[in-house]
């Protein structure tokens, strides 16, 4: 099999030595002269572990070929897997030039080229991009159609440097965007030496886990090193805070509260966050991301109230308005202040309804929360139900299977378009 490679960075070079170690002769193509002749030479280009001995030994084999012209890539091979760089632009926005001026190339020269030709993107570039740039501009300048005479895929690299062909080996999971699934055998065949769980998605979420992931673990990094700054203000051992905190693999290191969803409440996490953040204001001591936590929670709160703002229009009963399903702390419910948001008008109704919540025993503030929503939201139990009749849209919001079937006994009359799971 031969490949050609475009963008001979960091990058373009562990993709290449990983295909020229499982015997791929591969074609690679950078605009830099001087990078290239240091490649023919067997020079070091990259500092990463692996990759320039398998350059270098294969530069004698004749394996690699790394060239300056275009042509060579194409019209030796029918994959070609683009590397080049998409660095950022002073105002921090992505910058496109270099990428669209290969595929510009590479779309002149399909032009000519009869036999079907495999382009795999792995440059970091933002969701649409694919979809309504790359694709029209290929289209524009090779007068053919993807999925027809070429097939586009979106390839995301998770490398870290220093074991980055480990990596590549190695990697989690394999991602590729594409919109067409012509090309998809030929993929799965020069991936079949890759271990990694393989998803095929479309082009947007194939370009948006790239940047899911880094953000990810640039939150990771921060808040870490937020936390260091805190253990040092109160003289606390910080590699046995890290020991404990890491130790627990049921909440910290797990998948929970890692699903989109409502914003958070109850009585711990917005008072502690507060607490932390007034005392370090407080001391002028900045901690940004602790700091904008909960100001990013009220942006939710308040996004997720104009989503629901149509509802001001309808008589509504809530169900399960607890902070959190099997519960009946309703301090700093988000479902309550997401209600509380809604500007309902003169005429209409919000009923709510809660299996976990004994409105004739709550007590301290969790009755005072409920006690200071009275005069805009109905409270009321289950016997209550059976009154309502001028109901017209029902929002579960959680403990969806036990509600679900409540509205099957009591609410006949609505019809499943006029049920919201709030999710």
């Amino acid at each position: 099999m031969k490949i050609s490679i475009f963008g001979l960075g960091y990058v373009g070079l562990v993709t290449s030595a990983f295909f020229l170690k499982n015997e791929y002769k591969v074609y690679g193509i950078d605009i830099s002269k001087k990078k290239i002749s240091n490649l023919k030479k067997g020079t070091s280009v990259i500092k990463e572990p692996g990759v320039n001995k398998i350059l270098s030994d294969s530069i004698i084999k004749n394996t690699f070929i790394p060239s300056s012209n275009i042509i060579d890539g194409l019209s030796k091979t029918n994959i070609s897997i683009i590397c080049v760089g998409t660095p950022s632009k002073s105002s921090g926005s992505i910058n496109l030039s270099s990428i669209n001026s290969v595929l510009k190339e590479i779309g002149v020269y399909l032009k000519n080229k009869k036999r079907f030709h495999i382009l795999i993107i792995r440059s970091t570039v933002l969701p649409n991009t694919c979809k309504f740039k790359f694709i029209p501009l290929l289209e524009k300048y090779s007068r053919k159609k993807n999925g027809e005479h070429f097939n586009l895929f979106f390839n995301p690299e998770f490398l870290r440097e220093g074991s980055a062909l480990n990596d590549f080996k190695n990697p989690s999971v394999i991602v590729y965007g594409c919109d067409s699934h012509k090309g998809k055998n030929i993929i799965r065949n020069i991936s079949k030496n890759i271990k990694g769980k393989t998803f095929f998605t479309d082009f947007q979420t194939a370009e948006t886990i790239k940047y899911m992931n880094n953000v990810w673990h640039a939150y990771k990094i921060t808040f870490a090193n937020e936390f260091n700054l805190i253990s040092k203000y109160f003289n606390v051992n910080n590699s046995i805070l890290q020991k404990i905190f890491l130790s627990d693999k049921k909440l910290n290191i797990s998948t929970k509260y890692l699903q989109p969803g409502l914003p958070f409440g109850g009585s711990c996490l917005p008072k502690d966050v507060s607490a932390l953040n007034s005392f370090f204001v407080s001391k002028k001591i900045p901690l940004v991301m602790i700091n904008n936590i909960n100001k990013s929670n009220n942006l939710q709160i308040k996004f997720q109230s104009q989503k629901l703002s149509y509802l001001k229009n309808h008589n509504i009963l809530c169900l399960g308005y607890s902070f959190k399903s099997n519960s009946d702390d309703c301090r700093e419910s988000p479902i309550l202040k997401i209600l509380d948001n809604i500007k309902m008008k003169a005429d209409k109704n919000i009923y709510l309804y809660d299996k976990n919540v004994d409105l004739d025993n709550l007590y301290g503030a969790n009755s005072k929360y409920i006690e200071k929503m009275k005069n805009k939201i109905k409270f009321i139990n289950y016997d209550y139900l059976e009154n309502l009749k001028n109901i017209n849209k029902i929002i579960i919001f959680n403990n969806f299977d036990f509600y679900q079937n409540l509205i099957s006994e009591k609410f006949k009359y609505i019809d499943n378009k006029n049920v919201i799971f709030f999710r």
